[in-house]
């Protein structure tokens, strides 16, 4: 089971992927690619280990 602790990190973490890839695709649109992909490694970074995290969640009980 996961925690409100747990759970509103998550929560967290995923609404910064959401910020994150409304950055990058503010800059592809003014076609500063580079700029975008970095904010693309940030979320590439991120999601797996909130994924993870998901995953596993039900497995400590």
């Amino acid at each position: 089971m996961m925690t409100e602790q747990e759970k509103s990190g998550l929560n967290s973490q995923l609404n910064e992927a959401i910020i994150q890839l409304i950055q990058a695709q503010k800059y592809l649109n003014q076609s500063d690619f580079i700029r975008s992909g970095v904010y693309l490694g940030t979320v590439q970074d991120l999601l797996p280990k909130v994924h993870f995290k998901l995953l596993t969640a039900n497995r400590k009980h």
